[in-house]
């Protein structure tokens, strides 16, 4: 209660401060004021309204390896935070040596909504915010010395003695390959013994695989 003539001073707050901005002052739907606090002179009984809009959206960006989200096993993923309605946000997705990268899933809806690995979306008015997640799958597999991979793939094998690489073998496939047989794939110049599979993306090779030996 104010007396008449009274500095009535009203200050607005956000419940959400990330996503909500004030709008201003309502009285029977007329804007009175768009400062925060507002001060005016007590005259009579009046309800003054506080309007908040949503001007800000939270993407979230996740990276999905297989079926196991939150795994960056086969990639990385950038472009999350906070945004403005309108911003045209761009989110990327990076596969790892090994991997590919297969889409955009958005987490709301389950739908896949890109497959280009750099994505753009431009937030409106109306959009919630979004959970995006990048799927990636490998590019080769390797069990019981079958290979599974993709054409275009550059295998290396090789050999190791006393923790040292001693001989590398290598083969471009020129097609797709299922359940391959490894030593038939590099010829028969293949030893017995001691090769591990590595996978070469241009001149930078790395080990990601040695369950097998032939």
């Amino acid at each position: 209660m104010y007396a008449k003539g009274a500095t009535v001073q009203l200050t607005a707050k956000a419940a959400d401060a990330n996503r909500q901005t004030f709008a201003g002052w309502f009285l029977d739907d007329k804007l009175v004021s768009t400062s925060n606090p507002y001060s005016f002179k007590a005259s009579k009984d009046v309800s003054v309204t506080a309007v908040f809009t949503r001007s800000r959206y939270q993407i979230t960006v996740d990276a999905v390896s297989g079926t196991a989200a939150g795994s960056t096993d086969g990639g990385t993923v950038s472009g999350g935070g906070w945004y403005n309605a309108g911003d045209q946000v761009k989110v990327t997705a990076t596969p790892k040596l090994g991997y590919e990268f297969i889409g955009w899933h958005d987490f709301g809806n389950s739908k896949v909504v890109s497959t280009s690995a750099a994505y753009t979306l431009t937030l409106s008015g109306g959009n919630p915010d979004h959970c995006l997640e990048a799927y990636f799958k490998p590019v080769y597999s390797l069990s019981g010395g079958k290979v599974t991979a993709k054409k275009g793939a550059l295998l290396i094998f090789a050999q190791y003695k006393n923790g040292k690489m001693t001989a590398v073998k290598s083969v471009t496939l020129a097609a797709d390959c299922t359940d391959a047989d490894a030593a038939a794939l590099l010829g028969r110049a293949l030893p017995a013994a001691g090769y591990k599979l590595m996978l070469v993306n241009g001149a930078t090779y790395a080990p990601l695989c040695n369950a097998w030996s032939g």
